[in-house]
């Protein structure tokens, strides 16, 4: 990587420091007077082990923004105020504190600990990369807990205080959300949510996204703009049926079957991610994506990075109250963001992006409604 003059970076960086609209020039026009504002950050990664990668986000706490970098199996650690990396944790494949599996999903455990689940077991890992616990979940092998942006995109919702965690399984063709409790080694509550997956005609399509909170399981299907929430409590279920600015509201279905042709029909239509919970804001938060330009419908990468990135609020009662088109050519389309409690945060990284940015700095957005 080329290497800048650090007060060249810092004068970047400080430069780049403005708030100024991510949506179609910042308009509020439609959405209730709602606004998205943004900081455009810039980081000196030159420390960084390694080529930047395409981050996936897991985790904003006040300034601190982690992510996971699979090209060196670490979690990266900035701080988004004085734009510095503060550290990698390294996570070993190897020896005593060894996460053997194929890494599917990180999130936070505590304010010290990471939760990292490889498909074999749930880790509970501290800021240093020493396993503290570990678990074999029940039902592991059918555990939703991965962040696919061709597929789907599901969380594990974990409750520290109550020693337990809950998220989503599919068996037999049904999705269900359990809850595990550490102390007993046992399922305490399985809450069946769907009854049979998407027909293979949607593709790699095939299960829910799926958002568990304390009170409600959130599932929505990536090949439409359509989704139910449930009610922990209660079992009440209601369908919201929404329509989609800037895409169809459903996918066409896949006549292909080999995986070229599939990946193609996930390209050309329009993908819906998981609807998130901004707790400071009290808002449900959905990101979907455009399908690819004409010209790019038949190269896979061109086509998914010419997509447009898209996103909807909706408040406490799932009323959409603001749905913006963001700016083109600019985020990373492989779920390179971070739906946190009072900020969003989107890794810039888009092969048609032809900035004169150093390759040495990290190109975030940090979004925040107002």
């Amino acid at each position: 990587m080329k290497k800048f003059n650090f007060f060249v970076v810092l004068a970047m960086w400080v430069a780049t420091q403005i708030l100024m609209g991510c949506g179609r020039n910042g308009s509020t026009d439609d959405n209730g007077g709602l606004e998205i504002v943004c900081d455009s950050i810039r980081i000196d990664a030159s420390s960084i082990e390694g080529s930047l990668p395409s981050y996936i986000f897991v985790n904003v706490d006040g300034d601190i923004v982690s992510g996971y970098n699979y090209r060196t199996n670490s979690i990266d650690r900035y701080d988004l105020e004085s734009g510095k990396p503060i550290g990698s944790i390294v996570l070993n494949r190897e020896g005593a504190d060894a996460i053997p599996g194929r890494i599917s999903l990180i999130e936070q455990w505590t304010d010290s600990t990471f939760a990292i689940f490889d498909g074999i077991k749930l880790y509970e890992v501290s800021l240093v990369g020493n396993i503290k616990n570990s678990y074999e979940l029940p039902s592991a092998e059918y555990a939703l807990l991965e962040k696919n942006a061709r597929s789907s995109a599901s969380n594990i919702l974990i409750k520290p205080d109550k020693g337990a965690v809950s998220y989503a399984v599919v068996e037999n063709g049904a999705v269900s959300v359990v809850t595990y409790n550490f102390a007993s080694d046992s399922i305490e509550n399985s809450m069946p949510l769907i009854e049979l997956g998407a027909p293979k005609e949607y593709g790699f399509m095939r299960y829910p996204n799926v958002t568990v909170t304390d009170s409600l399981v959130i599932a929505s299907f990536p090949y439409e703009s359509k989704f139910t929430v449930k009610d922990r409590s209660t079992g009440n279920v209601q369908t919201i049926e929404d329509h989609s600015k800037y895409a169809a509201g459903h996918a066409d279905k896949c006549v292909d079957e080999d995986p070229d042709g599939i990946s193609r029909h996930g390209v050309v239509n329009p993908h819906y991610f998981p609807v998130e919970y901004m707790k400071d804001m009290g808002v449900y938060v959905q990101f979907y994506l455009t399908p690819s330009l004409e010209e790019y419908s038949n190269d896979i990468e061109k086509g998914m990075y010419s997509r447009r990135l898209c996103m909807k609020v909706f408040d406490d009662n799932f009323n959409k109250v603001g749905e913006w088109q963001l700016e083109e050519n600019k985020f990373d389309p492989y779920m390179g963001w971070k739906v946190a409690d009072n900020a969003i945060i989107l890794f810039e990284d888009n092969i048609f992006n032809n900035s004169d940015d150093s390759e040495d700095l990290l190109k975030i957005t940090r979004l925040r409604l107002e």
